[in-house]
């Protein structure tokens, strides 16, 4: 609240003066507290001490009470010695110009790993509540590995740099767990940063990613302006799970690698944010052996089975719960490979689907409607590329047409299954173009 109050100046500082009924509450302004004191006849008592920010004293004035001197000074005891630590981390020591490893430092020979260079035989455990990270942050060390687990914890505050699950030019060797609940941060990598293929060759282990972008159970939200990746770089990975659940932005995510990562098994669960586009594969290259998507609630634009780039043997999307899609692609996005897609349709909304990719082939598509309403269904892809089998199942739900191959591109081998349905027009070819159907 703000009040009038009577200042002199006096050396040293400057002394306010506040009428009160009962007694004289007097405040001494110096170049760091402002003190509060209650006069009670010739006693002198100090009730609390404020640090002094930003005031600026002139005759009559309008002073707001600023912060308590307690929340703003830190101590910490250090071999049973206390040490004025203020100002506190919020202030001025919250901020990192540097790289946090999680791990040690080791030493790298060559383009092979050693896992006993500055080994940690256990867990390494990370926590950003407060503060700026303008460097990036590592589960593991630098080229120094982790035999268990690598966790990362962002509950607040800021990383300018990138988030990496695992090490730098080693091996986190069995899960690296990211849980990002606030705070502001950049690209997330799951995995391991190796910088050569022949490092890949020498990754004899492959660690599981667990990935959380935001939690119902607390108050913050995160906002990622980078992309968030399941694997790292130049790395081999078990299972990547990434749930999406929360966020103020996020535009891409990837459940493969950034470059040229292995990864056995993806599953990303859309659970209320709203984002872009989601790949269940990689982004320039690397392999995924089997991708899944499951779209339950939240929205987003472009759905991929596979990804920007790279291999995906096997992708499986499925349309679940209340998830609002603008366009679904069992197959991946211009330069991708994926072998055999499936795209299961139970409920929520979604205005284009198409068994094969975009602008590139699938040897095999399958779609299945399974409950929901929609006006096209695509065996094919979209645009370009020739997919070689194409398989649309039709058990429940409704849908105004249906094409046995693509959007103004064809098939080899197209199948329509009809079961029971509510379906206006079946067409065994593609929707305009040319090619077989």
């Amino acid at each position: 609240m703000n009040r009038k109050y009577f200042c002199e100046s006096i050396a040293g500082g400057v002394v306010i003066f506040i009428p009160s009924v009962f007694n004289i509450i007097m405040l001494e302004v110096t170049e760091k507290y402002v003190i509060l004191y209650i006069t009670n006849g010739d006693t002198l008592e100090i009730i609390c001490e404020y640090i002094c920010v930003n005031i600026n004293v002139k005759g009559w004035w309008d002073f707001v009470m600023p912060m308590l001197k307690d929340d703003y000074q830190k101590t910490e005891k250090i071999n049973g010695v206390i040490y004025n630590m203020s100002p506190a981390a919020n202030f001025r020591h919250g901020i990192v110009n540097g790289n946090i490893y999680g791990g040690s430092k080791g030493v790298i020979n060559g383009t092979s790993i050693n896992v006993n260079t500055g080994a940690i035989n256990g867990n390494t455990n990370i926590t950003l509540n407060t503060g700026t990270i303008k460097g990036d942050i590592y589960g593991g060390g630098q080229n120094g590995g982790v035999s268990d687990s690598a966790n990362i914890n962002i509950n607040n505050g800021q990383v300018t740099g990138n988030i990496y699950g695992g090490a730098y030019q080693n091996q986190v060797r069995t899960q690296s767990n990211i849980n990002i609940l606030g705070g502001t941060v950049q690209n997330v990598y799951g995995g391991n940063i190796l910088t050569t293929s022949g490092q890949q060759n020498n990754d004899t282990v492959s660690q599981n990613v667990n990935i959380v972008i935001g939690s119902k159970d607390v108050n913050t939200t995160p906002t990622i302006k980078g992309t968030v990746y399941g694997s790292g770089k130049y790395e081999r990975v078990g299972t990547v799970e990434i749930q999406l659940v929360k966020s103020a932005k996020l535009a891409t995510i990837y459940g493969g690698s950034d470059e040229a990562g292995i990864t056995n098994e993806v599953n990303i669960y859309l659970k209320g944010i709203t984002a872009n586009t989601i790949y269940g594969g990689s982004k320039t290259d690397g392999i995924v052996t089997t991708a899944n998507i499951f779209l339950q609630s939240g929205t987003v634009t472009d759905v991929y089975g596979g990804g920007y780039g790279g291999t995906t043997t096997t992708a499986n999307v499925t349309l679940e719960g209340t998830a609002n899609v603008t366009s679904l692609f069992g197959g991946s996005n211009t330069n991708g490979t994926v072998e055999t897609s499936n795209v299961e349709l139970k409920s929520g909304k979604l205005l284009n689907v198409y068994g094969g990719g975009n602008s590139v082939a699938v040897e095999t598509a399958n779609v299945t409607l399974d409950g929901i309403t929609i006006d096209e269904i695509h065996g094919g892809s979209k645009n370009a590329g020739i997919t070689t089998n194409t398989n649309v199942v039709l058990n429940t739900g409704k849908v105004t047409d249906v094409f046995g191959g693509g959007y103004d591109v064809g098939v080899t081998n197209a199948k329509v299954t009809q079961n029971g349905a509510t379906v206006t027009n079946i067409y065994g070819g593609n929707q305009g173009g040319t090619g077989n159907g």
